[in-house]
């Protein structure tokens, strides 16, 4: 009977201390989600700054075209694969991009992003989208009219 207990009581902490390390685990993610997110728009607000060499800003803007560009290394459809190509180019572009701008410039622009709220960048995305879903559709009209007549 005590052993019974036992088991129990063991398999109840472990499931306790299982889900603090995944709460732990994810309050991790989520932080370093958040440093992420507040490194992208102190590049972003770098890559505005004119005193920001010509080429970071060029670097900066070629990694981000080639994430949003449908041509790729590795297709995007091929499962798990096709998004690599794009992570390895974003994660050394985090990497390289900081190196080639002033550390008193992104320590400005570091400031400057802890201090701005995220809407700006939502409606700066929000008009990329539209306008790439503008542009897909007039394209897409203007192929099929081509076919058919």
């Amino acid at each position: 009977m005590w052993a019974v207990i036992g088991a129990f009581k063991a398999k109840c902490g472990a499931t306790i201390s299982s889900r603090r390390s995944m709460w732990w685990l994810l309050q991790r993610w989520q932080a370093r989600a958040a440093a992420l997110k507040l490194e992208v728009l102190a590049l972003f607000l770098a890559c505005r700054d004119s005193r920001t060499p010509i080429s970071a800003k060029v670097l900066l803007v070629g990694i981000v075209g080639y994430t949003l560009s449908p041509l790729d290394l590795i297709p995007d459809p091929v499962p798990l694969v096709g998004y690599l190509d794009d992570l390895g180019v974003l994660l050394l572009g985090l990497a390289l991009v900081p190196r080639m701008i002033s550390p008193a410039i992104l320590a400005d622009c570091r400031a400057q992003a802890q201090k701005c709220p995220a809407t700006p960048m939502r409606w700066f995305a929000t008009g990329i989208l539209i306008a790439n879903l503008l542009l897909t559709a007039l394209a897409v009209g203007y192929f099929a009219r081509r076919m058919i007549g």
